[in-house]
């Protein structure tokens, strides 16, 4: 997983951060950050003698975002108000701690609505298929953990981080036997005010959506 392009539309939200957040800020290891994808239901829909079908169903999103830096996403404050028109809810700040991990996490369920092309669908050792289209999500659970240096105590945070509650964005995946390279790109920023990004992510999928 990968948070895309980053820009700030709301300078409320970094105004814990002096000077102001940068890309860097947010740079990811990208070995251990992680996007999993799980088929819980999926349907075809034949258009055209299984040749040309639609596919739709259930999937449940997990990503896991591991920075490099040590930033916090900060649970809000109940019941604040903006102050002198900032706003105080949740925020993204520098932490004084070196942290040895530093993740977010975010649970989506998904709902997938492609349109796959077969080449072979009554042969299945020489099928190959090319499936493009979008999906929607809800966002179920999101959370922090954060281990500093030097401790093996796990500091983890259950808030929704003003992340997007809905989602919606366009996948591209080509397949033969089950095993399937994918390619999935956001069209909602990950928070609904403060950065702008844009999340997208690719890889292997195995006998599923």
């Amino acid at each position: 997983a990968n948070p895309g392009p980053l820009g700030s539309d709301d300078a409320g939200f970094l105004a814990k951060m002096n000077p102001a957040a940068n890309v860097s800020d947010f740079e990811l290891r990208s070995g251990k950050s992680v996007h999993i994808n799980i088929g819980i239901v999926k349907q075809q829909l034949s258009l055209y003698k299984n040749y040309i079908n639609i596919v739709y169903g259930l999937t449940y999103d997990i990503s896991n975002w591991s920075y490099k830096r040590s930033i916090d996403w900060n649970k809000a404050p109940e019941n604040q108000l903006p102050i002198q028109g900032i706003y105080q809810g949740p925020y993204v700040s520098r932490d004084s701690n070196d942290f040895r991990k530093n993740r977010l996490v975010t649970n989506y369920l998904q709902v997938p609505l492609m349109l796959r092309i077969e080449t072979s669908p009554h042969h299945t050792t020489k099928n190959v298929y090319i499936s493009a289209g979008g999906y929607v999500g809800y966002l179920v659970r999101s959370h922090t953990k954060k281990m500093v240096q030097g401790s093996t105590a796990k500091i983890k945070q259950y808030e929704d981080f003003n992340l997007n509650k809905f989602q919606y964005g366009m996948q591209f995946e080509v397949g033969y036997q089950g095993v399937a390279i994918f390619v999935k790109q956001d069209l909602t920023p990950m928070t609904s005010y403060g950065t702008v990004q844009y999340p997208y992510s690719f890889g292997l999928r195995i006998t599923g959506l």
